[in-house]
């Protein structure tokens, strides 16, 4: 299943909601140049960047001590302790979207 939401403001974080509960955290995301940079936090299989038929992804890969204080549930239920993420591409157009992919569930947050 696919869902669609809307990051209002491009300079600002915002927590990752899906399936009823908070799932992640954006940290923030940076505009430069051409580029788009997203950093934060997801209990999720994969993150990334599309724009257009650009398409960046990864498995989150970055350690994140201070989500498991804050979720110690988070450690037991997932056997990884890295949740946090960084990806970052270029932009060839304003139809960009961040999104997350949770088992069978993608969820776009367009930027």
């Amino acid at each position: 299943m696919v869902y669609f939401f809307s990051a209002e403001n491009k300079s600002k974080s915002f927590p990752i909601w899906a399936g009823g509960g908070m799932i992640g955290f954006v940290d923030s995301i940076e505009l430069n140049g051409g580029q788009i940079s997203v950093t934060g936090w997801v209990n999720a299989d994969e993150v990334g960047l599309q724009d257009g038929g650009t398409r960046l992804s990864k498995a989150p890969d970055l350690p994140r001590q201070d989500v498991i204080k804050t979720f110690p549930e988070l450690d037991r239920t997932s056997g990884s302790m890295k949740f946090g993420f960084s990806v970052t591409a270029n932009l060839l157009s304003d139809n960009a979207f961040f999104f997350v992919r949770q088992g069978p569930n993608t969820y776009y947050f367009h930027l």
